[in-house]
């Protein structure tokens, strides 16, 4: 059986664009919930959002740039982005999540 070596590159930069998609459409809701119901954690959760938001669409356009340039490039996404991601991920819930009693 023989497999396309391009088609898990192609995959890969598809899962990036849907993670853009879903991280998109909570930050819209974040917005409305803001809004709805203003409050300092809810601005912090916002701000995070807006961190991720940020990294993961900068990241999904370099790994794009980078199928496209050579799709069988295995170079990992640069670790301060994966740290952006992961630090504002950590504000988000901050923001959110109700304080501990």
């Amino acid at each position: 059986m023989t497999t396309d070596a391009g088609l898990q590159p192609e995959r890969t930069a598809l899962a990036w664009r849907r993670t853009l998609l879903a991280a998109t459409v909570l930050f819209v809701l974040l917005i409305r919930s803001a809004v709805v119901t203003p409050s300092p954690r809810a601005f912090t959760g916002l701000c995070g959002a807006v961190v991720v938001l940020t990294a993961l669409a900068a990241t999904a356009r370099l790994r794009r740039r980078r199928y496209l340039h050579d799709p069988a490039d295995p170079r990992p996404i640069p670790v301060a982005a994966a740290a952006v991601v992961c630090a504002g991920i950590c504000c988000t819930a901050c923001g959110l999540l109700p304080p501990p009693a």
